[in-house]
């Protein structure tokens, strides 16, 4: 049986830009224009745990969808699209002038709408990468290996798999995009993932653990212990 990994690179990944505290100004002047990648940042969760707008909890100099932002300009990404829904007016403060903002009223339905309602504002870019708003420690390199490595592989849609298991960020090429039109829900994309053929998956293999994403209370606490905050 081919091994579903066949199609994939490990790389070794150095500190985030959003840890660094790398402006987006500066992340813009370091874009290489090589490749047209493009973001969608979803932020649209209830946030039932927390009990407040996750996305816009400070995060170092800025806010954890700040930080999101600044590693995805880092990275060379653009457009920059975040995807509000509950919290809409927090998300909003939290984001500014920073990206481009879009609502979807039906958050409530799962994150399979917000992802198609990102996926409707960002254009002709050849790959799209989706991250959350509430894992501010996914690394640049990251970002850029998983941008690259979809574009060379012909694939439509990709993973990172770190050592403790799959994760963001995830990518979609523009045929990817049109393939999942029809998913919704809440847990519908990995099954799906898991349905494609060895061809159309590109899965890239990295040497830590999947970065934290913050759902409680505690989570918040650790993260900030962990980055000094």
């Amino acid at each position: 049986m081919t091994d579903d990994r066949e199609l994939s690179r490990t790389i070794r990944v150095p500190p985030s830009a959003s840890y660094l505290g790398i402006s987006p100004a500066k992340a813009g002047r370091e874009k290489n224009g090589r490749r047209s990648c493009a973001a969608v940042i979803l932020a649209a969760g209830e946030a039932v745990r927390m009990g407040v707008a996750k996305p816009a909890m400070p995060f170092g100099d800025s806010t954890m969808v700040g930080a999101v932002i600044d590693v995805a300009r880092f990275a060379g990404l653009d457009p920059v699209v975040v995807v509000t829904g509950f919290h809409r007016d927090a998300v909003a403060e939290a984001v500014g002038d920073r990206a481009s903002l879009v609502h979807n009223p039906e958050a409530v339905s799962g994150n399979m709408s917000s992802l198609l309602v990102g996926f409707g504002a960002i254009g002709d870019a050849d790959i799209t990468i989706v991250l959350l708003s509430d894992m501010p420690l996914v690394q640049a390199s990251t970002i850029e290996a998983l941008c690259t490595g979809l574009l060379e592989s012909g694939a439509t849609c990709g993973w990172t798999r770190y050592k403790d298991g799959r994760g963001h960020p995830i990518a979609f090429t523009r045929d990817g995009i049109r393939d999942i039109g029809g998913l919704s829900g809440t847990k519908a994309l990995w099954p799906y993932f898991d349905s494609l053929r060895i061809d159309e998956r590109y899965e890239l293999v990295i040497d830590h653990t999947v970065p934290s994403d913050i759902n409680t209370p505690d989570d918040y606490d650790d993260l900030r212990s962990f980055s000094g905050n």
